[in-house]
Parts: structure tokens; sequence; C-alpha cells
């Protein structure tokens, strides 16, 4: 395990980089050559003279027992040296404790008097053990500090004067933790006085280390705006989606989740949408260092509209951390593919110590978290018999099948018939890892399955394997890290997704089964909703993913690296449509499809690197290239016409086949990039990074554009004019960063004519059809980044506060341009003169509310206020997109009707007629701007910890307007016809001179009630309402075994634990789920219960 040191605040000036010796968790064990069971291993040191400094004990100590030892440059200081009067020295009499915090090792002398006592005395006898603690940093005492035996729920606080005393046993670990300090472990090892001095947190903050991408950075000394999720708080959630578990947790980052569908993906948008494509606002997702896709690769889509997504391939139980880029300083090292900002997903590694085997298990269910209120019976049958009476008719034909054919006393609640069952969810994960101080290693294997609410046997399973090894050389030269893993999995689903239907039946309609199982089509009268789930989709898919980065340096300072990966996903789909799923009325066939796709990923990336340390700066160079190349092949056949359902899987039984698609594309890419860092006295910091892209979707005279960007900070609470409001401020910093980014995705050749096959002969030869023009002209979309942010710690860091502002204006945009019929083509690859404008106020507010004895409670807050315009579209009345967008408002809005109510006299919807032609038409009567999308969004966390025990809650908060559940894209009948409503349509107009929102009831596809409720849910003011919403997401609750138990148990650590997802919505929203406001399944309510251990 490497741990890293940066320059202290004030008086340190050298950090000294090794290797943290072995099984250092419990105070300073040392191993020589014969290592012995005992509690702490005593190695004696033979020092050459009397008198040394620190570092020459130490450095002896890697000589003679084969070690390397890592430790603070402060403990070699001059006036830190050891008066060493006896020639043998106990490594234990040196040092109170070498407690761990996650990236610093806090080391503690001995009193001189004390005396070695022999660790092997045989039983373990309780004593008494006092001490005081105090501030680090100015020597006073502590009051209030929680000490409490590690493992247990016993502990004390000190008193007024930083005093404690408590009844401890000889192998016990006491952990001294308060608000604003670094919580520190020391071991017991016979001693009866410990004295600790604690270190405030704002020191520890530069300590935190974030993945940057291609460099590491401390949380103090970035300049860049840079989010983390850490493992721990993945751990907390049943998820299946690794970005499921970024919901509500990160300002500027709005994760929504489509459906859920098993093996569907989430939909992430980092600080707003910057293109006018829809599918060009994509974040660029690395894992471990290689590029990894986020698009569907599946030919046939079953209830998945965007695919099996190819994220649901890693394993949350392999991801040790995610980082999110945010601004220019984060992203334009990634140039063009950082428009959008970068997901870093990086998994977990081994570390040294005996092998350690982890085991994580659990078992869930998840249903439906809300149902819509529809009408009933007696509600159906009168919302019918009155639209037959508004229309003047009478109930005839196909048309009153429900009236005249059907069993008018039936009900049948269909969401639960659909939508009702249960889905199961198993998840078993197993892990080994360890090593010595050079090598460690991690091997790992994990198990998911999930079914669907759905009627019949549908479910997704993932069998997923992970592997880790790194290797540091005895001079600590090379570095050698490699990373692997191998997943499978297999979706099998219904043809379609059900919750329309179960929205949409009406509540008499006929059983789903007759007598002898068979499905029920009731005479022809209906189409038996069951039929989606005799048309089976199968999926099954691969995904292959290695990583290896090496390094040497070459002389001090100076690191060669290179970073080499390959990706290959697979995945083949399979749809069977047997006869059974249509009406024996028809004399039905049977078809399938199959398809398959396959991306093949290889990125080079060779570097070098720079460290200068010159007085009070350090200085860093990188240099580097990219090499990378994606490799894209789907086809997709047809076969039709079988008689037989034991055929289906057989295409060549097929009387007919079809060719539906078959292409492969081939994308190259690279880039040579440079980073500058320099970093003076630990409180001036500047970063510079520039990066020169090629990309082969570019036509060879618009092939490369440069990017880069620069950003600062400091930390003003360094500089002495601050002492004054010291402790009441007690971090303050400011930073800011400018630069550019660019965008490539669009799709391959576009700057070429292409052609593809279709499933039409002539001659018996199939034909080609023309599917792009040809346009070499255009280049990159443009993405320039501003942001300013402030960083504050109040009271010790107990409140800690980081607001940041930023504007991203994003031009030059790749579009399709709509073309003249007479082309043959509807558009062409061009850039727009358009511009796009995303702003917004980032807040982020953590506070360590209590922390005492063993009660602790801590609260993480973020809000995102989002801002997005177009602010410049020469021309847009004469284009195509004058209907969508206006130049000064945001791309999120609907040019709608301006409704008028319902017309007291006629019961029909009104619109404003804009231009007085007496009609109302959809290119001249669309004058009203309604906003959409999101005003706020953020979340609100607490973790609350009582002894062994964790209670940790997010609320997921989005303030949004939306489509409502009378919108095109929802319940797109209008009331009266063979459709189910919901209750809101009972307030409906009935008589001359009634005021309402909802006209009458019609059953007439040509009525005026008819086209006017058309108008209205494709662009009428009413379809758009209020969609915000307050979401319980997450609830976890653990249990740890305490010490005693598990060391009676041989464990190493032990938790029982419960998690609950979705739990509870508060909303006003009328439809069925308002984070993804249609009628697709929404995620769903999970219930899990688990177990994790390690022994």
């Amino acid at each position: 395990m490497h741990l890293h040191f940066t320059h202290s605040q004030r008086r340190l000036t050298i950090r000294i980089f090794a290797v943290l010796v072995l099984y250092l968790t419990m105070g300073l064990q040392l191993l020589n050559a014969n290592v012995i069971s005992t509690p702490i291993d005593i190695v004696t040191l033979q020092l050459a003279s009397e008198q040394q400094l620190l570092i020459m004990p130490l450095k002896l100590i890697k000589d003679q027992n084969n070690m390397m030892f890592f430790f603070p440059s402060q403990l070699t200081a001059k006036n830190n040296s050891l008066d060493l009067t006896r020639r043998s020295e106990c490594v234990p009499e040196l040092f109170t404790t070498a407690s761990v915090s996650e990236n610093a090792v806090n080391f503690e002398r001995f009193k001189e008097n004390r005396t070695p006592t022999s660790l092997n005395n045989g039983k373990i006898q309780s004593q008494i053990v006092t001490g005081n603690v105090t501030d680090a940093g100015s020597k006073t005492p502590l009051a209030g500090v929680s000490v409490l035996i590690k493992g247990t729920a016993d502990g004390t606080t000190t008193d007024a004067n930083g005093a404690f005393s408590i009844s401890v046993q000889n192998t016990d670990v006491l952990i001294f933790s308060f608000i604003g300090f670094t919580t520190v472990a020391v071991p017991v090892v016979n001693r009866t006085t410990i004295d600790v001095s604690l270190v405030e947190t704002a020191e520890a903050l530069k300590e935190v280390v974030i993945n940057a991408g291609y460099y590491e950075v401390t949380d103090r000394t970035k300049t860049s705006n840079i989010g983390k999720v850490s493992a721990d708080a993945i751990s907390k959630q049943p998820l299946n989606n690794i970005m499921g578990g970024l919901q509500g947790r990160l300002a500027g980052v709005y994760v929504q989740q489509p459906s859920g569908v098993p093996g569907g993906g989430f939909k992430v948008e980092i600080r707003g949408r910057n293109s006018l494509r829809l599918n060009g606002n994509d974040p660029l997702y690395i894992v471990d260092g290689v590029p990894y896709t986020s698009t569907s690769i599946n030919q046939v889509l079953g209830a998945l509209t965007d695919g099996v997504n190819p994220l649901n391939f890693i394993n949350p139980a392999d991801v040790e951390s995610i980082e999110i880029l945010k601004d220019a300083d984060a992203t334009s090292i990634y140039g063009s593919r950082g428009a959008n900002g970068v997901v870093l997903i990086t998994t977990k590694k081994g570390k040294p110590g005996q092998v350690k085997v982890d085991v994580n298990m659990y078992i869930g269910f998840g249903t439906v978290s809300r149902k819509m209120e529809l009408l009933n019976t007696q509600q159906y049958l009168e919302l019918r018999r009155e639209a037959y009476r508004n229309d003047g008719t009478t109930p005839a034909g196909n048309a009153a099948r429900d009236l005249l054919r059907w069993d008018t006393t039936r009900y049948t609640d269909w969401q639960d018939e659909l939508l009702g069952g249960t889905a199961r969810m198993s998840n078993a994960q197993i892990s080994l890892s360890g090593g010595a101080n050079n090598t460690q290693f991690m091997v790992g294997v994990g198990y998911f399955k999930e079914t669907t609410v759905f009627p019949g046997d549908f479910d997704n399973r993932r069998v997923s394997s992970h592997f880790t090894l790194n290797h540091v050389s005895d001079n600590n030269k090379l570095r050698i890290q490699f990373k692997g893993e191998y997943t499978e999995a297999k979706n099998t689903l219904p043809a379609d997704d059900l919750t329309a239907i179960a929205l949409s039946l009406p509540p008499i309609a006929p059983s789903v089964y007759n007598d002898d199982g068979s499905l029920n089509w009731q005479s022809s009268t209906w189409t038996n909703p069951l039929r989606n789930t005799q048309i089976t989709y199968i999926n099954n898919s691969n995904n292959f993913l290695a990583n290896l980065v090496l390094s040497y340096e070459l002389i001090r300072g100076l690191t060669v690296k290179l970073n080499g990966g390959v990706t290959n996903a697979t995945s083949g789909d399979l749809q069977l449509a047997p006869t059974t799923a249509t009406d024996p009325a028809f004399s039905p066939t049977g078809n399938s499809v199959q398809g398959n796709g396959s991306l093949k990923t290889w990125i080079i990336e060779p570097q070098l690197e720079f460290r200068k340390k010159i007085d009070e700066s350090n200085v860093s160079f990188l240099i580097g290239s990219t090499f990378q190349e994606n490799i894209n092949a789907i086809s997709s056949v047809m076969g039709y016409g079988y008689t037989s359902n034991a055929s289906l899987r057989n295409l060549l039984a097929a009387p007919q086949i079809y060719v539906l698609a078959s292409d492969e594309t081939q994308y190259k890419y690279q880039a040579w990039f440079a980073r500058v860092n320099y970093n003076f006295k630990d409180k001036y910091f500047i970063n510079g990074t520039f990066r020169r892209d090629g990309s082969s979707r570019f036509g060879p005279d618009k092939r490369y554009a440069n990017f880069g960007a620069v950003g600062a900070g400091w930390i003003f609470s360094d500089e002495s004019f601050f002492e004054a409001v010291y402790p009441v401020v007690s971090y303050g910093k400011m930073r800011a960063s400018y630069g550019t980014t660019g965008s490539d995705r669009i799709p391959d050749y576009g700057y070429m004519d292409t052609y593809s096959n279709t499933m039409y002969t002539y001659d018996g030869v199939p034909g080609l059809i023309p599917t792009r023009l040809v346009n070499p002209d255009y280049a990159w979309e443009l993405n320039k980044k501003f942001e300013v942010a402030l960083e504050l710690g109040f009271l010790r860091d107990r409140i800690f506060l980081n607001t940041s502002w930023y504007q991203n204006r994003s031009s030059n945009q790749l579009v399709g341009y709509d073309l003249s019929v007479v082309t043959g083509q509807p558009s062409v690859q061009y850039n727009l003169p358009a511009t796009v404008q995303n702003t917004g106020l980032e807040i982020e507010l953590n506070t360590s509310n209590v922390n005492r004895g063993i009660v602790s409670w801590s609260t993480a807050f973020n809000l995102t206020i989002p801002r997005n315009k177009l602010i410049e579209y020469p021309n847009i009345d004469a284009s195509s997109y004058a209907s969508s967008y206006v130049v000064g408002r945001s791309l999120n809005i609907r040019k709608v009707y301006n409704f008028l109510g319902v017309d007291p006299t006629t019961g029909v919807y009104q619109y404003e007629d804009v231009d007085g032609d007496g009609q109302i038409t959809a290119d001249k009567d669309r004058n009203t701007i309604v906003e959409v999308g999101q005003k706020f969004y953020g979340g609100f966390q607490n973790v609350l910890r009582v002894g062994n025990i964790e209670l940790d809650f997010l609320f997921q908060f989005v303030n949004q307007r939306g489509d409502n559940v009378f919108s095109a894209g929802n319940l797109a009948t209008a009331p009266g016809r063979i459709n189910n409503q919901p209750v809101q349509v009972l307030d409906r107009w009935r008589n001359e001179g009634d005021r309402t929102d909802i006209q009458k009831f019609t059953a007439s596809g040509n009525s005026a009630a008819s086209v006017a409720y058309s108008n209205g849910k494709n662009f009428g003011e009413q379809s758009i309402s209020d969609a915000s919403f307050v979401r319980l997401k997450n609830v976890s609750l653990s249990y740890n075994l305490p010490t005693s138990l598990r060391d009676r148990l041989k464990l190493s650590s032990c938790r029982f634990y419960t998690q609950c997802q979705n739990v509870f919505t508060i909303t006003n929203y009328n439809g069925f789920d308002p984070e993804n406001m249609n009628i697709k399944l929404p995620s769903l309510r999970v219930f899990t219960v688990g177990i994790q251990a390690a022994f």
C-alpha cells in the first residue's frame, strides 16, 4: 500500500516517500525474516553510533529486515533527533504508535523512561490507561474528544483539561476522534499512559488523494472541480448499474433512470445540455484508464428501448471510486472527448498483508413504488356511455365492443395484473486479496440475478470476475499494475414494456386466459396483453477489459510511463415470436430476429513525467500521447413465415429471410497532451493543460484541433492576516479555471457518401440505398468553460462549504442540417453557427454535527441551480429548428398552443388563434413558450452512528416541469374511447355553463372534442405540468459485530445490513413517475438484507 504525503501547511518543507511496512494497522509491527505469531513482533536495532537522527534507525530497519518504510518528514527535522544512549533499541520503545488514517501515518515517541515489556506473557489482563489529548497545532488541551475501544461501544470522553481514563486490555486499540480533527488509532501495547496530539482536518485535507485521470491530486492542492463517490457510498446501495449510485450525491451531475426494466441504463448529464443533438451530451467514461462505451450495441431491443447498457457489465462491488471531472481544468486534458464531462471509474486493488477473504451476500425484492389512480368499472362505463351521448350516437359495432360484447360486470386492476409482481434479487461476491510489500493481488468473482415484475419467467443475470496485480521493485523505481475484468450477462425479457398496456386497458377487459390455460382472444375483440410475454427477447453478452500500467523512474523525479488497455464487448440478440402470440383466427405464422454486435477498443498512452522541488516550490511536468481505435460491427437478420414454433431458432428453416443490417465501422483517434503544475508554499497553485486531437470522424482538412485550459488556486487561510478569524473560519480557498474542450460525438464516416443494404432485391440481388451525403468541410464543436469557486471551513472544518459558479459555451454545433426532399436525403452533417450556454451555481455543504463518545452524526447537502440558453443562432426562423428553439431561451422548451381553457358553451378545449385565420395550426399558432427540465436539484444525506449501529439515508429532490399524463407520450387517447383514464377526467365538462379544465367525453375520432384533444396532447400547454418530487432515495441500516465476538469467530470484520432504495416519493405529479415522466416501468422500490464479512 502506498501512502502519499504532500508538503505541510507552514513549517515542513520535505516529505520522504517509501512503502509502508507490512501490517501497519494496529501499531508499528515490524517483520524480520522469521515472523513470530505475537501481537506485535519486536525487532531490535543495532545502531552504529550513540546519536542519530530518526531517519537512520528507520533506514536500518529497511537494511536489516528487507523492508521499506514510509513516514512524515517532520520526524527527521533538526529538532526531532533522538538521543539514543544504548547500542540497542527496541522499535516499540521509539514510538507510542504508528496510527494509520486513509492517507497519513502519525508517529509518536515513547516516554524515555519506558521499559520494554514482554508481549508474550500469556493471559490478557485489564488495566487502566490515562492520558491527555491536545491540539497538535496550538498544543492546547482538547475537551470532549471521543476515546473508544476499537470494535466496541465502550469508551469515554476527555474532560476540560483534555484528560481521560479508561479500562482496557493489553491488545486493545483506542480510537481518538473529535469534530474537525483527524481520527487516530493507538494500540495499548502494555502502556498505562497514552498522550495524543490530534491534527486538524484542514491539515489532513491535503492528504486526500483524488484521481484526475492522467495524474493524481490532493483535495487541498487541486485547482479543478472534481466530484467523488467512494466505495463506501456505493456499497450502501443495492445497485445493478453503478451510475445509480450517483443520484442525488453530487452537485452538477443529474442522473435519471429512464426505465426500471432489468438491464436498462441511466442518463447522465454533467452541467447541462451542451449540444443541439440529443445524443451528443453523454460524458466520456474511463474505466481503469480505458475508454468505455455507454451506448448499447444491441440490434434487437425487447422491452429495453435503449438496449442493454454496457455499464451493467461493471460489478459495483469491484469499484473503488467514481470521480466526475466537470470544469475546463479537469476535462481539457481529455480534449475533444471531455466536452460533456468525464466519468472516471477506478476498480479495487490488493493491499499488503495476509491473504484476506471478503464475502458479501444479499437477497431482496423489488416492487413498483406507486400506482396511478384509474377509473373503476362503474366510472369507466359512465365515461363510455356519456361519450356516446355527447356525440349524439348510439353504441354499435366493433367500436363499442366493450359495451356490447364484453362482460360489463368484470373488474381487473391491470396494474396489479401486469406490473404487480415481485422482482427477486440475489447477489453474492467473494474476493481474495493480500501480498507482500512489493507485490499485491486481488481476485474476485460475483453473481447477480434480478427478475422482473412482469408475469412470466424473465430475469437479468450477471457473472463477473475481477483481477488485479501490483508490483514495485526493491529500489522503488519500477512499478507494474495490471487489472482485468471479464463479465457474462444474460437478459431474458418480454417483447415490450407492459406499463403502457397496464395503464390503458379498460377495467372490464376480458380475462387473459381461457379455461384450458391458453391465451384468450375473446373472439378477436382485443389484443391479449400477455402476447408480449409470449414473444421472448434473449440477450447474451460479454465484456472483457484489461489495463496495464508500467512506470520506471529513470532518474530522481523523472518517470516514464506506459498505459495500455483493451476492451472487447459482444452481444447476441434473439427475439422469438411464436404463433401462439397471435390470434389463431388470423392463421398466424412465427418469426424470429437474430442480431449480433461487437465493439473492440484498444488504447496506448506513453507518458513522461518530471517532478522537482526547488526551495519552497514544487514543479511537475507531464507530456504524453494517445493512440486509440474502435471497431464496431453489427448485423441482424429476420426469419419470417415459420409454421412450426420448434424451428424458430433455426434461421435456415424460415421460408423468408431478410437482412436488416450489416455494418462495420472503424474509429481512429490520436492525441498529444501536456500538463504543467506549479505549487508555491503549498498555498499558491497553478495548473495548465494542452491537448492536440485528431479524429477520423472529420474530413482530411478538418481532422485536428487544439484544446487547453489553465486553473489557479489560493489558500488564503494560510496568510498571516487570516489568523484573526481562526478558528471560526478555519479554512479558505479560492480557485478559478478557464479553457476549451471539443466534441467529435458524431457518426463515423459522416463526411463521406455512404450506402446501406436493403431487404429489397433486383433480379435476385439485394440492393443498396444511400444513407448519407458527403460533406468533408464540417469541423469540431468547441466548448469554452469558465469557473470560479470558493471553499470555506468553519469551526475547525466541522462545517465545510464548497460553492462553484460556472459558464460553458458550446459553439460550432454539429447537427444534421435539413435538406430539400429533392435531394433524396433528409439531412447532411453540418456545423451550425449556434451557441449554447450553460451557467449554474453549485453548493456542497458538509457538517459534522455530533461526535461524542459512541455517537456521531454527519450531514452532506448539495444543490445545483442550472440555467441553459441558446444565445446565438443566425436565421433560426428559416431553419428546421424554428419550431423547437428560440434564441435567448433554454433548449429545454416547448412551443405550444396558448391554452384558453374549456369553452363553457361547447365543452371543447380552446386555444388562441394567433394568426386569426380561424384554424389552429402547428406552424402558425404555437407561440407560447413553456420551460421544461430542471430548475434545481440536489440531495440531502445523513449518517448516524451509535456504537456498532449505523444509519445512512439520502433524500433526492428535483424541481422541474415536464410531460404529464395527458401528453402525447403518455395516455394519448381522448377520454371517452376504449381506454382507461386517470380519475382526474371525472372533473370534466358535462353541461352548458360548466367551468373546468377537462373537456367533455367523446367516443368519436373525428369530433371537435377529439381534434381539440389531439392538438392538446401534442402541443397543448395543458399537457405540461409540475413534475417536482422529493424521494427517499436510499436507506442503509447496518450493525457491526463487536470485536470480542469477531475474534471468537475468527473474523476480521462482520457487518449485517438492510438496504432500501426508492422508499417513497412526495410529489404532485399526476402521471406515473415524475423522474422519467413517461409510461415506462419506473424505478422499483427495493428492499435487501445481507451480510458482509472478512477473514
